[in-house]
């Protein structure tokens, strides 16, 4: 199968180019001009907003096979040298970043089938970590931190609005331990004498 042919700019297009970029001593074309969200360079060619780092290769080097990405060599998402960019397909990219074939999550939790969970997108969550973050200082979730079973006969299920997600969301609570804080709530407030007019 032939080659795809490059993408050749044209001198004004090439001038144009060249100066948005400055060179820096370790090689690297540094991008000067607009970037995109991501922090990668864009430049407009021929009506519309292309990667600059990606038109680079393209014109002095050769055009980019379907599916392919480019991976910068310098670790420099600015650089728009295509000496410094490397043809890799998205598994590579994600071998490098070390997101293919962990075992553990940034905190150290294990990914166990019992410790993942899944977001809408597929990515894995680390069930330790959600409960880090809500404030959950116990780890045995058959048992609430008092120590009481968490039975369904036991179990009360509350409501509430979650500003992050904007939604009611569910949570387990305890009934003995809801029940003992009812309790110490009555004769607390039994006990503290009431104002009369």
């Amino acid at each position: 199968m032939p080659s795809p042919k490059k993408i050749l700019m044209t001198e004004d297009e090439l001038l144009r180019f060249r100066q948005k970029f400055r060179r820096s001593r370790n090689g690297c074309w540094l991008w000067k001009a607009a970037k995109d969200t991501r922090g990668y360079p864009v430049f407009a060619f021929r009506g519309r907003q292309v990667q600059a780092h990606r038109m680079a290769y393209e014109h002095f080097i050769k055009k980019i096979e379907k599916r392919l990405l480019l991976s910068h060599s310098c670790g420099k998402r600015e650089c728009v040298n295509p000496e410094h960019q490397v043809p890799s397909s998205m598994r590579d990219v994600l071998r490098k970043a070390g997101v293919i074939g962990k075992s553990h999550c940034k905190r150290g939790h294990p990914f166990t089938p019992e410790n993942t969970r899944y977001d809408k997108k597929g990515s894995r969550l680390c069930q330790e970590c959600i409960w880090d973050n809500r404030g959950v200082q116990w780890r045995d979730k058959s048992f609430c931190k008092y120590g009481h079973p968490l039975k369904p006969d036991n179990l009360y299920w509350m409501a509430r609005y979650s500003e992050k997600q904007g939604k009611s969301v569910l949570y387990r609570r305890c009934k003995i331990c809801m029940r003992q804080y009812q309790l110490d709530r009555y004769h607390r407030n039994k006990s503290t004498p009431t104002k009369h007019s």
